[in-house]
């Protein structure tokens, strides 16, 4: 089973319990280590972003995103 499914189903799981918010916040934290992002890894992210709205505005033929509904 591919890792992302497991995890999905592993906090659908979650979300069902009592106290759900603070089990995900564990689970994240210990088990998966998404809860904090360094600066670092963070610019990563957000390049990553920016690249993927250049590909969306290119794509679209729109110098402005400004308005537009991306999902």
């Amino acid at each position: 089973m591919h890792k992302w499914i497991l995890k999905a189903v592993v906090q659908k799981t979650i979300s069902f319990l009592p106290y759900s918010n603070r089990i995900n916040y564990l689970f994240q934290r210990y088990v998966t280590r998404g809860v904090e992002l360094s600066d670092t890894y963070f610019g990563f992210k957000y390049e990553h972003l920016m690249d993927h709205l250049a590909f969306y505005r290119d794509g679209a033929g729109k110098a402005d995103l400004r308005g537009e509904v991306c999902l």
